[in-house]
């Protein structure tokens, strides 16, 4: 009789310490791992204007064209006494944002 009581013990301490290793298992392979700390990204390198130069760059190509067009209408004869407000317009615009610096040879 104590033989099969103990069996019967024994069996059953068994049965629950393979349960909890199973359960440690278990939780050391499901555990939900730390997100990696948040870094803020660095800040972009300040890069100083070009200096200005004679050329007009591609991107301003539009800008001298209109302006130079606007040049000839002011200085057209038919518009001596009535000349074009937006020749005045684009003048201030162009003075205002600094887009490229209009040198005489």
């Amino acid at each position: 009789m104590k033989s099969k009581l103990f069996r019967k013990a024994t069996l059953g301490v068994c049965a629950i310490a393979s349960a909890s290793i199973w359960m440690q298992l278990a939780r050391i392979s499901f555990a939900q791992v730390p997100a990696p700390p948040v870094r803020p990204n660095p800040a972009p390198p300040i890069v100083p204007n070009p200096a200005a130069t004679n050329r007009v760059t591609h991107a301003y190509g539009y800008a001298a064209a209109t302006l130079a067009e606007a040049t000839i209408l002011r200085d057209s004869p038919e518009n001596e006494l009535n000349p074009p407000k937006f020749y005045l317009d684009i003048w201030i615009a162009v003075e205002e944002r600094q887009l490229f610096t209009l040198r005489r040879p």
